[in-house]
């Protein structure tokens, strides 16, 4: 099955080379999470990150679906995770991000 895996800031050097900075197109097995996407990208696991899936914020454990767009973002200022009342603007912020750098796309899982 296929997902789109979109990296940004620091993080789209371990997109493959052939997609620079646009979203990469994968194929997965059934049953892959978003931990195992992530581990096959040689994205360090103990690396902070927000990561969205069809624009909702989603855990590693998360087993992706055919068509799923995942978007994967450093922390916004800082190494921590934000609070769970935080989240809200988190990603309001990081929805915003992903707009402006794909204002061309229809449906780029933001």
């Amino acid at each position: 099955m296929e997902i789109k895996v979109r990296l940004f800031a620091t993080l789209q050097q371990y997109l493959p080379h052939e997609n620079g900075r646009h979203p990469a197109t994968l194929e997965i097995r059934r049953g892959e999470t978003i931990a195992s996407v992530l581990k096959a990208l040689k994205i360090p696991k103990k690396m902070p990150k927000i990561i969205l899936v069809n624009g909702k914020y989603a855990r590693e454990d998360l087993i992706l679906q055919p068509g799923d767009v995942v978007s994967v973002f450093p922390p916004l200022g800082g190494g921590q995770e934000p609070k769970m009342s935080s989240y809200p603007v988190v990603l309001n912020k990081l929805k915003r991000l992903c707009r402006e750098e794909n204002p061309d796309e229809k449906n780029p899982g933001c």
